[in-house]
């Protein structure tokens, strides 16, 4: 009884100190607006080391990189067995393909929360710097309020998908680095597609025979016809395993992990 009352002591800090940093940069950018470069940096430097703490922390990183040793195996399987192999890593890549869009949907409302946050902490940037804005008007009031409400909405989120202070602020973190995650996510599944396959061009010299008809020189000497070898130059193409499957793989391990965390 006494380590539950723990655990929720702690979740409750953890939730009040994500409220305290996301509070604090929105005052902090309300009095210093000619810090915005900075202070956008710090929100986005902070998620993003804890984001990859926790990975490191949690193994997610060895799930990741497990995940391409057996995208690489299969694609060596492809190569050395075509049609057992193709089918294998095929797939292999399908559902780690289907894994990254999940996580690709899974983080659509994190990204809307992510880029309201983000707006209204720009409008506020945009109208102190060309005195538009001021901390007394009733725009600002309620542009206050809804970053308030977002910032709340942060922590309930944060809070109900998660056990333990360590996924709370994990979280969190996943939410205000939502956009970027989203954007490579996607640029890893179009590179993934464009490079499951590699086509290589071989050109090669071969001798071919061709039949010379008869003819009569200028100067009158028959000649009978007859055959002989000529160069000639061919292309073959050959299809080999590229490295898509590599790319998905981890995109679709971090989708797998993010999944089970997920206390829903």
């Amino acid at each position: 009884m006494e380590e539950e009352s723990n655990i929720y002591i702690k979740n409750y800090c953890a939730l009040l100190f994500i409220f305290v940093f996301l509070e604090s940069i929105w005052f902090t950018l309300s009095f210093r607006a000619d810090l915005y470069i900075y202070i956008a940096s710090f929100v986005f430097l902070i998620p993003f080391c804890f984001f990859i703490y926790y990975m490191i922390s949690e193994g997610i990183i060895w799930q990741i990189i497990s995940g391409i040793i057996v995208g690489f195996i299969l694609m060596a399987i492809a190569a050395a067995v075509p049609v057992i192999g193709w089918i294998l890593l095929a797939l292999w890549f399908i559902y780690n393909l289907s894994m990254s869009i999940k996580s690709v949907k899974n983080l659509a409302l994190d990204a809307f929360i992510s880029a309201s946050m983000f707006s209204l902490l720009y409008f506020n940037y945009k109208g102190h710097i060309d005195k538009s804005l001021d901390t007394h008007s009733s725009p600002f009031i309620m542009m206050s309020l809804i970053y308030l409400s977002i910032s709340l909405l942060i922590c309930y989120r944060s809070f109900s998908r998660a056990c333990r202070p360590k996924d709370i602020l994990f979280f969190s973190s996943i939410t205000i680095l939502s956009i970027p995650i989203i954007s490579l996510i996607l640029m890893s599944i179009v590179s993934s597609i464009r490079s499951f396959f590699d086509v290589n061009f071989i050109k090669d010299s071969i001798k071919v025979p061709q039949d010379v008809s008869g003819y009569v020189t200028s100067n009158g000497t028959v000649v009978s016809s007859y055959t002989r070898n000529v160069s000639a130059t061919i292309t073959t193409s050959t299809i080999t395993p590229g490295t898509g499957a590599l790319e998905i793989s981890a995109t679709g391990a971090l989708g797998k992990d993010r999944k089970k965390n997920d206390k829903k």
